[in-house]
């Protein structure tokens, strides 16, 4: 599926299938940590087969913590430009899209 009509040279972007190794080669529970001006963030983002996600963010400043998280569903669509590298591999862009409440419960 293509985004609205592109123009000459334009960008846009080329959704692709779950199956797709341009998505399943994303498939993963990745983890970051980094420490600034006193604090900690911590984040966690889960990528699923099934085209669902889970992301927590934890930030924590001289033992006081916070944290946010929300899930939904995510895709994966092929950068594109119209010209001579039309079908080359590119880079990859990620959607998210999160979850209502009554999906999320």
């Amino acid at each position: 599926r293509r985004s609205a009509a592109p123009m000459a040279g334009a960008r846009y972007l080329e959704q692709v299938s779950l199956e797709d190794v341009a998505a399943t080669s994303l498939v993963n529970v990745w983890l970051g940590e980094s420490e600034e001006d006193g604090g900690l963030q911590q984040e966690r983002l889960a990528l699923r087969a099934d085209g669902t996600f889970y992301h927590r963010v934890c930030h924590s400043v001289q033992s006081v913590g916070a944290a946010t998280e929300c899930s939904g569903r995510w895709t994966v669509h092929k950068v594109r430009y119209l010209g001579a590298d039309l079908q080359a591999d590119g880079d990859r862009e990620l959607v998210f899209t999160e979850a209502s409440a009554a999906e999320a419960a």
